[in-house]
């Protein structure tokens, strides 16, 4: 599942990454910083959930994969055109 939504918020990005290159929008660093900050938050809170004696209702994943793929299109879309 999170791997799953690694890949759409990666595929995402690109898709929002054209209109970047068409001219159509630009590109915020600030998004693109705070998506790889989200990102990497998700990350470690799936890493936490799988490595470590924490109690809690494996339903919480879901907003985990929901801020992998917001991060990952976060990042992805609002990079430079050219870095």
């Amino acid at each position: 599942m999170l791997t799953g939504a690694l890949v759409v918020g990666t595929l995402v990005g690109l898709w929002r990454r054209e209109r970047v290159r068409s001219g159509e929008g630009y590109s915020s660093p600030m998004v693109a910083w705070l998506g790889k900050r989200l990102f990497w938050a998700s990350a470690c809170a799936a890493g936490v959930y799988a490595f470590g004696p924490v109690p809690v209702n494996p339903s919480w994943l879901y907003a985990v994969a929901l801020g992998l793929t917001g991060g990952a299109a976060g990042y992805v879309g609002h990079l430079p055109a050219r870095l």
